[in-house]
């Protein structure tokens, strides 16, 4: 184990940093970067209290991504606003890129190589920093490109610390990006909530929750089912072959 250097021998000078080493061990742990790692740039506290609620968020966006994306990627725009743009933000940046990395690469993408292998990987990673007004106060939007087309994710935090999906594309949606997620934008007509379920339930699969998103001026809309594990292939294929069905999307948002 690796702790910080002790600049002074006092007592209170060693609790400190036992208290650092404490709180960056139970980051480790539960997959946060840690802030005083010697292999990446250090956060200041004054950043870290900002975006420490937002990591969990920022790395969901990514796996989310990735999954949307339709064929290699070739660029991400990062756009913060709010307080994030206020702030310095690379390390929330970070990631998102190991959430878009990680699903699609047998080597373990972490806090400290993402931004490397996203370089290696030719992907143009661009950060925006915006004070534009808009619904949420403070937000984190991404475009995703790809040779086929582009997509957009936008995500926040709801009472301050429970993240939140709150578009995809042109869809205005709410949902968490918890466990395993169906997305399935749709023909705007009766009855198709009602054929996925079926579909679903005769296969012994469970819906935890489901929320249906809007977008003005549309004939189309999207679901979002929560699902409570993976989906077989011949189910996929039944939900994609409903009429009026545009896609389907099976979602591991955990990675």
């Amino acid at each position: 184990m690796q702790t910080p250097h002790l600049g002074a021998s006092t007592i209170e000078a060693q609790i400190g940093v036992a208290v650092d080493v404490a709180y960056g061990v139970i980051d480790a742990l539960e997959g946060r970067p840690v802030m005083t790692a010697v292999n990446m740039a250090p956060i200041p506290k004054s950043v870290a209290t900002v975006i420490q609620p937002y990591f969990k968020l920022a790395e969901r966006m990514g796996t989310v991504g990735i999954y949307l994306a339709d064929g290699p990627i070739k660029s991400v725009e990062v756009e913060y606003t709010g307080a994030l743009a206020e702030t310095e933000t690379q390390a929330l940046t970070t990631a998102f890129l190991k959430g878009l990395l990680n699903p699609i690469l047998q080597e373990s993408v972490n806090f400290v190589n993402a931004p490397g292998i996203a370089k290696k990987r030719n992907l143009e990673v661009k950060e925006v920093k915006a004070n534009k007004p808009g619904y949420f106060t403070t937000a984190i939007n991404v475009k995703i490109a790809t040779a086929k087309g582009a997509h957009k994710i936008e995500g926040t935090l709801f009472d301050g610390k429970q993240p939140k999906i709150v578009q995809i594309d042109q869809y205005h949606v709410d949902f968490n990006p918890e466990g395993y997620l169906l997305l399935a934008p749709h023909v705007n007509k009766p009855n198709m909530i009602g054929q996925m379920a079926t579909i679903l339930g005769s296969a012994g699969i469970n819906i935890n929750g489901m929320q249906v998103g809007s977008t003005p001026k549309s004939d189309t809309n999207i679901m979002a089912i929560a699902v409570g594990d993976d989906i077989p292939n011949d189910i996929m294929l039944q939900l994609r072959g409903v009429e009026g069905i545009i896609d389907v999307k099976l979602i591991n948002c955990e990675g």
